[in-house]
């Protein structure tokens, strides 16, 4: 649903389909929507990002406006890279602060001044590689009347919180009350979609005798 059809939905739920309850009812949904991205890892707010980093360098800056948060990272075309606390990297090995090595984690830095995600490697590499990192990415405003919440399942979410916001804009806390409880079991949902997809993912697993497949199987 657009932000249009859902605040529509929510001044006509509540009998007060007027312009102003309606554009009231807007500014509550883009509010709610800001909070439910923003308090899971969401699998559809997974983006990737891939740059090359020359050698020497400690901090890098990510160049994608989009990008938020790192959730994981690959050094050259096979080392995964962990991430670790500043205080933790520091405290654990003081050396891979400002020495160049074999590159064994990263530490989210403080974004620069416009906003772009920096990290900061430990060790400074030693050669010129790609660095692959999983991001998740800034929340897509709800900027238009016909903009559209990415994430599955949330229509349902933004409709009890939005109904919810404007009964209790409208003093009636008993009924906006039930609603935020109906937006949370909305809520729960939303995540046990998004844990039950990683679930189901598939893997190939060769049938028959060893003699049909001798040797390793090239998917395992």
């Amino acid at each position: 649903m657009t932000l249009y059809e859902l605040a529509d939905f929510c001044s006509q739920a509540v009998g007060i389909a007027d312009n102003i309850t309606r554009d009231q009812a807007k500014t509550f949904i883009r509010h709610r929507w800001r909070m439910l991205w923003g308090s899971r890892t969401w699998k559809q707010a997974l983006v990737t990002h891939t740059q090359s980093v020359p050698a020497g360098t400690h901090e890098v800056t990510l160049t994608d406006p989009i990008l938020d948060r790192m959730i994981n990272a690959r050094w050259g075309e096979s080392q995964a890279l962990e991430g670790v606390a500043p205080d933790l990297a520091f405290r654990t090995d003081p050396r891979a602060w400002d020495q160049q090595g074999q590159i064994v984690g990263y530490t989210e830095w403080q974004k620069a001044a416009d906003g772009l995600l920096v990290i900061r490697l430990m060790y400074a590499p030693i050669e010129t590689k790609d660095l692959l990192c999983l991001c998740k990415r800034k929340c897509p405003e709800l900027l238009t009347d016909s903009s559209v919440p990415q994430l599955t399942a949330v229509d349902q979410a933004l409709m009890a919180y939005g109904q919810g916001d404007l009964y209790r804009w409208l003093r009636q806390f008993s009924k906006a009350n039930q609603l935020f409880e109906e937006g949370a079991a909305h809520v729960a949902q939303m995540i046990s979609i998004d844990t039950d997809q990683s679930a189901t993912s598939q893997r190939l697993v060769p049938g028959g005798s060893a003699d049909a497949y001798p040797g390793a199987a090239p998917w395992e």
